[in-house]
Protein backbone atom coordinates (compact mmCIF):
# COMPACT_ATOMS: atom_id res chain seq x y z
CA UNK A 1 0.00 0.00 0.00
CA UNK A 2 2.77 2.44 0.83
CA UNK A 3 4.36 2.07 -2.77
CA UNK A 4 1.05 2.45 -4.55
CA UNK A 5 0.21 5.31 -2.24
CA UNK A 6 3.00 7.33 -2.00
CA UNK A 7 2.86 9.68 -4.92
CA UNK A 8 -1.08 10.45 -4.71
CA UNK A 9 -2.56 14.04 -4.25
CA UNK A 10 -5.06 13.97 -1.94
CA UNK A 11 -7.49 15.70 -4.24
CA UNK A 12 -10.80 15.71 -1.89
CA UNK A 13 -13.29 13.90 -0.11
CA UNK A 14 -16.73 13.12 -1.07
CA UNK A 15 -19.82 12.27 1.46
CA UNK A 16 -22.71 11.05 0.38
CA UNK A 17 -26.11 10.91 1.90
CA UNK A 18 -28.96 8.42 1.04
CA UNK A 19 -32.07 9.97 2.69
CA UNK A 20 -35.10 7.72 3.61
CA UNK A 21 -38.47 8.24 1.20
CA UNK A 22 -40.67 10.79 2.47
CA UNK A 23 -43.52 7.87 2.46
CA UNK A 24 -41.11 4.90 3.98
CA UNK A 25 -42.54 5.19 7.86
CA UNK A 26 -46.22 5.51 6.45
CA UNK A 27 -45.62 2.38 4.35
CA UNK A 28 -44.44 0.42 7.64
CA UNK A 29 -46.68 1.24 9.76
CA UNK A 30 -49.26 0.27 6.86
CA UNK A 31 -47.26 -3.12 6.70
CA UNK A 32 -47.03 -3.51 10.66
CA UNK A 33 -50.86 -2.93 11.15
CA UNK A 34 -51.29 -5.66 8.83
CA UNK A 35 -49.60 -8.04 10.69
CA UNK A 36 -46.37 -8.24 7.86
CA UNK A 37 -43.33 -8.58 9.66
CA UNK A 38 -40.88 -6.27 7.92
CA UNK A 39 -37.06 -7.03 8.44
CA UNK A 40 -33.69 -5.41 6.61
CA UNK A 41 -31.51 -7.35 4.89
CA UNK A 42 -28.71 -5.60 3.55
CA UNK A 43 -25.18 -5.23 2.06
CA UNK A 44 -24.22 -2.37 4.13
CA UNK A 45 -22.82 -1.62 7.53
CA UNK A 46 -25.19 -3.47 10.45
CA UNK A 47 -24.99 0.03 12.10
CA UNK A 48 -25.96 1.89 9.06
CA UNK A 49 -29.19 -0.82 8.87
CA UNK A 50 -29.69 0.16 12.38
CA UNK A 51 -29.91 4.04 11.82
CA UNK A 52 -32.51 3.61 8.76
CA UNK A 53 -34.50 1.06 10.61
CA UNK A 54 -34.81 3.77 13.29
CA UNK A 55 -35.34 6.54 11.35
CA UNK A 56 -38.50 4.47 9.33
CA UNK A 57 -39.72 3.36 12.42
CA UNK A 58 -39.06 -0.06 11.52
CA UNK A 59 -37.15 -0.17 15.18
CA UNK A 60 -39.34 1.20 17.38
CA UNK A 61 -37.98 4.02 19.86
CA UNK A 62 -36.92 2.18 23.32
CA UNK A 63 -36.20 -1.07 21.61
CA UNK A 64 -32.77 -2.91 22.31
CA UNK A 65 -30.23 -4.20 19.72
CA UNK A 66 -28.16 -6.44 19.79
CA UNK A 67 -25.04 -7.04 17.11
CA UNK A 68 -24.17 -11.13 16.74
CA UNK A 69 -20.29 -11.37 18.14
CA UNK A 70 -18.62 -15.07 17.82
CA UNK A 71 -16.73 -14.98 20.93
CA UNK A 72 -14.12 -17.93 21.80
CA UNK A 73 -14.07 -19.11 25.27
CA UNK A 74 -11.70 -21.60 27.12
CA UNK A 75 -13.18 -24.82 28.53
CA UNK A 76 -11.26 -26.44 31.27
CA UNK A 77 -13.40 -29.89 31.82
CA UNK A 78 -11.99 -32.84 33.79
CA UNK A 79 -12.35 -36.50 32.87
CA UNK A 80 -11.97 -39.51 35.00
CA UNK A 81 -8.24 -39.90 35.29
CA UNK A 82 -8.22 -36.04 36.58
CA UNK A 83 -6.38 -34.68 33.59
CA UNK A 84 -7.24 -31.29 32.51
CA UNK A 85 -8.48 -31.07 29.11
CA UNK A 86 -8.28 -27.19 27.77
CA UNK A 87 -10.94 -27.07 24.97
CA UNK A 88 -11.69 -23.36 22.69
CA UNK A 89 -15.08 -23.67 21.77
CA UNK A 90 -16.88 -20.57 19.94
CA UNK A 91 -20.24 -19.34 21.14
CA UNK A 92 -22.19 -15.88 20.40
CA UNK A 93 -22.18 -13.17 22.24
CA UNK A 94 -25.42 -10.80 21.70
CA UNK A 95 -23.85 -7.28 22.31
CA UNK A 96 -26.29 -4.04 23.22
CA UNK A 97 -24.89 -1.22 20.13
CA UNK A 98 -26.08 1.24 22.86
CA UNK A 99 -23.93 0.13 25.31
CA UNK A 100 -21.39 -2.52 25.31
CA UNK A 101 -21.47 -3.12 28.86
CA UNK A 102 -24.79 -4.95 28.30
CA UNK A 103 -24.67 -8.57 26.25
CA UNK A 104 -25.50 -11.92 26.76
CA UNK A 105 -25.48 -15.19 25.46
CA UNK A 106 -28.54 -16.54 24.04
CA UNK A 107 -28.88 -20.33 24.66
CA UNK A 108 -31.48 -22.40 22.17
CA UNK A 109 -33.88 -22.79 25.00
CA UNK A 110 -33.88 -18.86 25.51
CA UNK A 111 -36.48 -17.08 24.01
CA UNK A 112 -35.33 -13.61 23.20
CA UNK A 113 -37.39 -11.03 25.49
CA UNK A 114 -39.42 -8.09 24.37
CA UNK A 115 -38.67 -4.88 22.51
CA UNK A 116 -35.16 -6.25 20.87
CA UNK A 117 -33.67 -7.14 18.13
CA UNK A 118 -31.35 -8.82 16.80
CA UNK A 119 -28.69 -8.06 13.95
CA UNK A 120 -25.79 -9.62 12.16
CA UNK A 121 -23.42 -9.42 9.73
CA UNK A 122 -23.10 -11.89 6.90
CA UNK A 123 -19.57 -12.90 7.94
CA UNK A 124 -20.49 -13.38 11.67
CA UNK A 125 -23.91 -15.13 9.97
CA UNK A 126 -21.20 -17.48 8.35
CA UNK A 127 -19.46 -17.95 11.75
CA UNK A 128 -22.94 -18.71 13.59
CA UNK A 129 -23.73 -21.78 10.61
CA UNK A 130 -20.21 -23.19 11.48
CA UNK A 131 -20.84 -23.18 15.22
CA UNK A 132 -24.93 -23.87 15.46
CA UNK A 133 -25.48 -25.66 11.82
CA UNK A 134 -29.03 -26.51 12.51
Amino acid sequence: RNEIEKDMIFGGLLVMENKLKIETPAVLLELAQANVRTIIITGDNVLTAVTVGRKSGLIAPGTNIYFAKVKEFQTNNNNDDDLEINQIKNTIEWVNIDSSSDSFILLESDLIPNKVELVASGSTIDQILTIQPN
